[in-house]
């Protein structure tokens, strides 16, 4: 007779396992080293854990003429304790004062801040939730073959280049007057206690700043300008990119938030020989960088945040000299570490060795990496 073999059931008793994970800690990423001087640097708030201040002169300008003192400062935001030296807890600002008489060659100093402390996550043990063992009955099965499906190669998703926001800044028209700035974040104040009145000599005296960056929401955190009728005589005025008004305002109460829709807003505080007040103060915040053009930043310094954009000239067709000059000349100084340029589109009058026209890149050192003319790339 055929003999059936019949399987003996297997019954599973799996052994309850518990799950210990391990804590997790999380580790801020430590802000990078900078290289700040007060030459281009004056005025900003950096967020940094290292890096080297100096003044950034061979040696550093005296005041001018119709001033006692001039002042260049910069705040670092961090806490240190470098014990023998100055030790501090949220920031720290180095400020440089210079009169009408001699001037030195500067400083230099390094600094260190202690990064946060990370926080670890305790992590709350599971309850292993017991199982009955259910006896398994074997089923017959019929081996099918099984046809494996080809595969498609795997597409890698593009990387699209993030520029980094370009920080926050603090100016003020004290320190900042008749400055463009690019910036996407900050506050901008008047910088005096309370602020100048005219000269006996002047009926007006006048300071502007203009901050370039894309579509900026301004709100105003203190306001105290002398009041008078329709803001005759003291008054603070905020422009758009195209120089329309977006208001003028004067007396004590908080101007309304504004918008500057374009790529820019100036700032600009009246006072005249009268009456002053203890000035303003108000935060912006802009939707991103401006475009870099040497029509509207010429003798800038672009801040070290931006490590990406493009740059062009701004205009349809360059200007050429005034009927005075023999030469035209803008520039732009972009401040980062081994910068890759790549030409887009170019027409600078051409001639031999570019005697003419011509367009220059220089190098952190002032060596020439090219001067070019022509229409081609």
């Amino acid at each position: 007779a055929p003999v059936v073999a019949t399987p003996a059931p297997v019954v599973a008793t799996p052994a309850p396992v518990v799950a210990t994970p391990a804590p997790v800690v999380a580790t801020p990423e430590p802000a990078p080293a900078v290289a700040l001087t007060l030459r281009n640097d004056g005025g900003r708030s950096v967020r940094a854990t290292a890096g080297r201040i100096s003044d950034g002169w061979a040696t550093y300008p005296t005041a001018p003429e119709d001033k006692d003192w001039a002042e260049w400062s910069v705040t670092v935001r961090g806490t240190s304790t470098l014990p023998p030296t100055a030790s501090f807890s949220g920031s720290v600002t180095v400020a440089l004062h210079s009169d009408e008489g001699l001037e030195k060659s500067g400083f230099d100093l390094e600094f260190r801040c202690e990064e946060a402390t990370p926080v670890p996550v305790t992590p709350v043990p599971e309850t292993p939730v017991p199982t009955t063992s259910v006896p398994e009955t074997p089923i017959p099965t019929t081996s099918v073959p099984v046809t494996p499906m080809p595969v498609p190669p795997a597409t890698p998703e593009p990387v699209v280049a993030t520029p980094e926001p370009i920080p926050a800044v603090a100016l003020t028209l004290r320190n900042d007057g008749g400055r463009t700035v690019r910036a996407t974040a900050g506050r901008l104040s008047d910088g005096w206690g309370t602020y100048p009145t005219a000269p006996e000599d002047r009926d007006w005296i006048e300071w502007s700043l203009t901050v370039r960056g894309e579509s900026c929401v301004l709100q105003f955190t203190s306001f105290d300008v002398e009041e008078s009728t329709a803001c005759a005589y003291d008054n603070l005025e905020v422009l758009g990119s195209d120089g329309a008004s977006l208001g003028k305002f004067c007396g004590s109460s908080l101007p309304p938030t504004l918008m500057a829709g374009g790529d820019s807003f100036t700032v600009v505080l009246r006072s005249d020989a009268g009456v002053a007040g203890s000035g303003f103060s108000l935060d912006f915040v802009c939707a991103g960088p401006a475009p870099l053009t040497l029509r509207d930043d010429a003798g800038a310094t672009v801040a070290a945040g931006e490590t990406t954009g493009t740059l062009s000239d701004g205009w349809a067709t360059y200007p050429t000299a005034g009927a005075d000059e023999d030469w035209a000349e803008w520039s732009v100084t972009v401040r980062g570490a081994s910068c890759v340029l790549q030409f887009t589109a170019f027409d600078v009058e051409e001639y031999d060795a570019c005697a003419y026209d011509s367009l220059e890149v220089l190098s952190s050192d002032g060596a020439s990496l090219g001067k070019f003319c022509g229409s081609s790339l």
